[in-house]
């Protein structure tokens, strides 16, 4: 199972593939999300969750998810904001959860579990 984390943040995105592979997940993580969909529409079946931001220079994680599920429906989403969402900006979207940031480390991995399946991270 291998985890996409996008976020125009580096500190964050370091800190949870850091995390994550710790907890055993295949983690890839991108700084610019145009890049991560580009990955995403050339390798439509490889990734089963994509964690991203909502706000985001270029393109918002709330287009980018759009795109995402028209391009393949059955990943998982987890949306991740540090700011307060309105409703209506997400009732149009396909996603498993969103979390407020900041996150908790065990949180994250607990909402992943939930949304993939308690084996699906191989253990170390």
């Amino acid at each position: 199972m291998k985890i996409m984390i996008i976020d125009d943040d580096e500190d964050i995105l370091n800190l949870f593939r850091d995390f994550l592979s710790k907890e055993g997940y295949d983690v890839v993580t991108y700084l610019e999300p145009l890049k991560a969909l580009e990955e995403i529409e050339n390798n439509r079946s490889r990734y089963s969750l994509i964690i991203t931001d909502i706000r985001m220079p270029g393109i918002s994680g709330i287009e980018l998810i759009k795109r995402v599920c028209s391009i393949n429906a059955d990943i998982k989403i987890v949306l991740m904001s540090a700011f307060e969402i309105n409703g209506d900006e997400l009732k149009e979207l396909t996603y498993n959860e969103h979390l407020q940031k900041p996150i908790h480390m065990h949180a994250l991995a607990s909402t992943i579990r939930e949304i993939l399946g308690p084996d699906t991270a191989g253990h170390k």
